[in-house]
C-alpha cells in the first residue's frame, strides 16, 4: 500500500476544465481503487463535501496566499510531512525542493497557449504577467524533474517530444471522460426548458464564449451572419459562457448572450441545440466537443490540435481561419436531416471512448509503474470496474 497525493487546489464551484479534471479524476478513482491512501489536497476555502467519502481518503486542506508560494512551499512542506510516496500535481512549475516523485499532469504547453494569449498581454495584471514569466521560466525544468507526464491528447505528447526533447515513455496520453449527466434527451423538452430560461425563441446554434481569444468567436459571428441569410428559418446563435462582444446591429435580435452556467442549466442547453461549433485555435482536450456529441447534437469544430482526435469521424472538421467553410457546414448540415442523424448518432457512439473509469485506471497503472507495484487487475462488478 503506498501514500499517493493528489492536488485539486483548482477544484471550485462551476469550475472549468483542470477544475473538473481533478474533481472527476479523484472521486473515480477513489472509487475504484482501495489499495493505496490517498491524500487529496484542496483549497482551504473549498468543501470536501463535493466528493464521496472513503476510508482511504484523506483531505488536506491548504490555506492558499498565491499559487506560486503553494507549489514551490507548501506541496513539498506536506509531502515530507505526510511522508508521501508519491504526489500527482497540475502545475506548470514543479518545486526543485521536493524528494518525492511526481506525475506531472498538463492539458497544454504554456508556450502553445501563449502565442493565442498575446492578444491580451496589456490586459493582465502585473501578478500575471510576472506568473506567465515564472511559468515560462520553470515549465521545462518541471518536465525534466517530473517522473511521468499525464497528457490528454497525442497532439499535445508530440509538441512536448519536438519542442522540449522529452523521451516518448515518459509521457502517456490518457484522455478524459465526460460525466454521466451529459446524455441525449428530447429536443423538444430541452429546447422549451432553454425558451422559457433563456429567452431562445426557436432553434439555435451553439458557441462557448468566455473571452477566450482561442475560442474564435469572431470567426462564428461571420459565418452565422451568411447562415441567417441564407436560412430563413428564425434560427438563433447562443453565446455561452459570458464573453464580452460587439455585435453588428443586424445581428443583435438572433445572437443570445449568456453568463457562465451551472451544470444542470448546461447540459439543458446543450441538449436543446440543433448545432454546435468549436472553430478553436488550440484546445488541449476538447470537454465541449466530447460534451455535446455525449448530448446527441452534431458538431462542427476546428481541424486543429487535439481536437481531430476527439471529434473523430463523428463531426465535420474545419480550417479555423476559413469563415466560408464554418458557413457552408452549418448550412449543409442544418439543412439535411439524414445528415444530421447520422452525425448525432455517430457522436453519441465516439462520445462513449472516452469516461472517466478508464481514465482513473490508465492514471492508476501509471502510479504502479512508478512506485514498482505489480499492476491492479480490474474486476468488473454490475455497476464498476473495481481495483482490489
Amino acid at each position: 500500500m503506498a501514500r499517493i497525493g493528489i492536488d485539486a487546489t483548482a477544484v471550485a464551484p462551476n469550475g472549468k476544465g483542470v477544475s473538473r479534471y481533478e474533481k472527476n479524476l479523484i472521486q473515480t478513482l477513489c472509487e475504484l481503487d482501495s489499495r493505496h491512501e490517498y491524500y487529496v489536497f484542496l483549497n482551504g476555502a473549498v468543501g470536501k463535501s463535493w466528493f464521496s467519502e472513503r476510508p482511504n481518503v484523506h483531505w488536506v486542506r491548504i490555506p492558499i496566499w498565491k499559487k506560486f508560494f503553494c507549489e514551490q512551499f507548501q506541496f513539498p512542506y506536506y509531502a515530507k510531512k505526510l511522508k508521501l510516496d508519491l504526489i500527482q500535481q497540475t502545475s506548470y512549475r514543479l518545486s526543485f525542493l521536493s524528494s518525492v516523485p511526481t506525475v506531472l499532469c498538463i492539458f497544454e504547453a504554456p508556450y502553445f497557449r501563449s502565442q493565442w494569449a498575446n492578444k491580451w498581454q496589456k490586459q493582465k495584471s502585473w501578478y500575471a504577467k510576472i506568473s506567465d514569466r515564472l511559468t515560462l521560466s520553470f515549465f521545462p525544468k518541471s518536465l525534466r524533474i517530473a517522473k511521468r507526464i499525464l497528457v490528454g491528447s497525442q497532439n499535445t505528447k508530440n509538441s512536448l517530444m519536438k519542442s522540449f526533447n522529452i523521451a516518448s515513455n515518459k509521457i502517456r496520453v490518457v484522455y478524459l471522460g465526460c460525466e454521466e449527466s451529459f446524455k441525449p434527451l428530447s429536443q423538444s423538452r430541452t429546447r422549451s426548458t432553454a425558451m422559457n430560461e433563456f429567452g431562445i425563441s426557436g432553434k439555435y446554434i451553439l458557441h462557448f464564449a468566455t473571452g477566450d481569444f482561442r475560442e474564435n468567436t469572431e470567426l462564428v459571428l461571420k459565418a452565422f451572419q451568411g447562415v441567417r441569410k441564407r436560412l430563413d428559418n428564425g434560427i438563433q446563435l447562443v453565446l455561452a459562457g459570458g464573453g464580452a462582444y460587439c455585435l453588428e446591429r443586424d445581428l443583435a435580435h438572433d445572437v443570445v448572450k449568456l453568463p457562465f452556467l451551472a451544470e444542470e442549466k448546461l447540459i439543458a442547453l446543450y441538449q436543446g441545440a440543433s448545432l454546435y461549433v468549436d472553430p478553436s485555435f488550440y484546445e488541449g482536450f476538447g470537454f465541449q466537443i466530447l460534451e455535446a456529441m455525449a448530448c446527441g447534437i452534431p458538431v462542427i469544430a476546428s481541424n486543429a490540435t487535439s481536437i481531430p482526435e476527439i471529434l473523430g469521424s463523428a463531426g465535420l472538421l474545419i480550417d479555423p481561419t476559413d469563415s466560408n467553410a464554418l458557413e457552408e457546414g452549418m448550412i449543409r448540415v442544418l439543412r439535411d436531416q439524414n445528415l444530421w442523424n447520422q452525425m448525432r448518432d455517430q457522436g453519441i457512439e465516439q462520445a462513449k471512448r472516452f469516461n472517466w473509469q478508464k481514465a482513473a485506471l490508465e492514471t492508476l497503472s501509471v502510479y504502479e509503474e512508478i512506485l514498482g507495484l505489480e499492476a491492479p487487475k480490474p474486476l468488473r462488478s454490475r455497476d464498476h470496474v473495481l481495483v482490489q
